[in-house]
């Protein structure tokens, strides 16, 4: 027999399924279930794709949302976190999940500046400054292929 206070053996847990986008909503009917309680987002994700609800062509990689959160965690180990009952519906809204950017390639280069312009008449800050600051360019050593560390400030003619 479950505990009043935690999900016991096969704890089921009653679930709203909730989303914004258009082209995924469930109908009516088939927005509340039962699941099981150390189901997690990827056993939600085939469940909402599953042909009983959604059954699209291919399935959608989807993330579930829990009071704004992203669910990381069982269902079971979120309600325990966060002190709610079992008893509940719990709302989840999905989206759709975010594939993490693949590394194509780094391209090498030599770290240095050619130079900065700052508060002189050519700059869009010595432009909108007008005559109300003094003239100051700040520049760096020529070209170089070593990384500029230091930079030099002449006055303005």
């Amino acid at each position: 027999m479950a505990s009043s206070t935690g999900a016991g053996e096969g704890q089921q847990i009653r679930v709203n399924f909730t989303t914004t986008l258009p082209d995924l909503q469930l109908p009516e009917d088939k927005s509340q279930l039962l699941v099981p309680g150390d189901i997690k987002r990827y056993g939600l994700s085939r469940v909402v794709n599953s042909d009983a609800m959604l059954n699209t062509d291919s399935p959608i990689p989807l993330d579930f949302l829990i009071n704004g959160t992203f669910l990381r965690t069982s269902l079971e180990d979120y309600l325990k976190e966060n002190g709610l009952s079992f008893e509940n519906t719990v709302t989840l809204q999905y989206v759709r999940s975010l594939v993490p950017p693949i590394y194509q390639a780094s391209f090498e280069h030599d770290d240095w500046v050619a130079d900065v312009d700052v508060l002189s008449s050519t700059s869009r800050a010595g432009l909108w400054a007008g005559n109300s600051l003094p003239k100051v360019r700040t520049v760096s050593c020529p070209p170089h292929t070593t990384a500029c560390y230091g930079f030099g400030t002449c006055p303005g003619k």
